[in-house]
């Protein structure tokens, strides 16, 4: 399956309910199998999220940005508004309920060691429901 000219792959095994890997022009999204869990709507918010990660070249970003390893602060904040970026898209193409609802399924359970990297989960619930979606 491909999302917006994206393939979708499942690996059972996949630390993270859903991530973008690769570099372009090979990026993919993986899901595990904690994914068919959520509702088609939030899957689909998910991927969304993914794809923005994609279309936006967010790893790329982060690998040309190497240097922010020396300081952590600027590198965490960078990473928070890449993710906050990627809601947007979400947000904007009419899945932002989807994805707080998801995002407040998923609160708390297997957190990952890179939550640092993530905005807290209330303030992107908030930032997603901030305007009305077309759902």
């Amino acid at each position: 399956m491909k999302l917006l000219g994206i393939p979708v792959w499942e690996h059972p095994d996949a630390p993270l309910l859903a991530e973008a890997r690769g570099f372009w022009p090979f990026q993919r999204i993986v899901v595990n199998q904690h994914f068919k869990r959520l509702s088609v709507a939030e899957q689909q918010a998910f991927l969304l999220h993914e794809v923005a990660h994609c279309k936006l070249r967010h790893r790329e970003r982060r690998i040309a940005r190497l240097w922010m390893i020396f300081q952590p602060k600027r590198l965490v904040d960078y990473c928070r508004n890449q993710e906050l970026q990627a809601d947007n898209f979400v947000r904007l193409m009419g899945y932002g309920a989807a994805m707080a609802t998801g995002l407040a399924k998923l609160q708390g359970v297997g957190q990952s060691p890179q939550a640092i990297f993530y905005p807290p989960t209330h303030e992107r619930i908030a930032r997603l429901i901030a305007c009305p979606s077309k759902e």
